[in-house]
C-alpha cells in the first residue's frame, strides 16, 4: 500500500453517506471514463465527480432507489445505464443526471423484490433491449426499451462443440 499523497492509484476509503450518517454496504460500482463513478447499496445511489481523494465531490441521488449486486446494470449506445433495484427497471445519465423509473406501470411481480446479487442485466444492441438474468428465477427476462415492454424467457444451455468446415 501506498503512504505517498502523490501517487493517484493509491487506494483510499470511502462510505456512501453524507456526514454523522452511516453508509450501507456498496453492491455497485459503475465508472464512467476518468470524470464519473456511480455508486450504489441496496437502497441508495450516489455520483462520485472528480477525484474523490482530491477537490472531486459525492451526491446524493435517492435514498430510495439502489442496485440489486455489481453485474446488475448495462450501459447502452447513448451511454445511458441501465440498471435494476428492488423497485424495478430504472435509467441513469453517467453523471447521476436523469434518474427515471422505467417499468413502474409494467413491472412483471417476478421482477420486484429481487435480492439476487448475481443479477446481471446486457444490453443488445441490436434489439436495443435489456436482458436482465437472475440465476434463481425460473424465466429471464427482456426489456424492450422502445416499446417499454418485459418479455419473459428461457436460457437454453447445449453442449459444447464446434463446426469446422468445409476443409478440403
Amino acid at each position: 500500500m501506498s503512504y505517498d499523497i502523490s501517487n493517484v492509484g493509491r487506494p483510499f476509503v470511502m462510505q456512501l453517506s453524507e456526514s454523522g450518517e452511516l453508509g450501507g454496504t456498496i453492491t455497485a460500482l459503475i465508472p464512467h471514463k476518468d470524470s464519473y463513478l456511480l455508486a450504489a447499496t441496496s437502497s441508495s445511489l450516489w455520483a462520485v465527480r472528480g477525484d474523490p481523494t482530491a477537490e472531486g465531490r459525492l451526491q446524493n441521488i435517492s435514498r430510495d432507489v439502489g442496485m440489486v449486486g455489481p453485474k446488475a446494470w448495462c450501459r447502452d449506445h447513448l451511454d445511458r445505464y441501465f440498471f435494476l433495484s428492488s423497485h424495478g427497471v430504472y435509467t441513469i445519465g453517467a453523471s447521476g443526471d436523469g434518474l427515471q423509473a422505467l417499468s413502474e406501470d409494467v413491472i412483471p411481480q417476478e421482477l420486484t423484490g429481487v435480492t439476487d446479487v448475481n443479477t446481471v442485466l446486457e444490453y443488445d444492441h441490436a434489439t436495443r433491449g435489456v436482458r436482465i438474468y437472475i440465476p434463481t428465477a425460473a424465466v429471464n427476462w427482456l426489456f424492450e426499451t422502445e416499446q417499454n415492454a418485459f418479455w419473459p424467457f428461457k436460457v437454453a444451455y447445449a453442449s459444447s462443440h464446434v463446426a469446422l468446415g468445409p476443409i478440403r
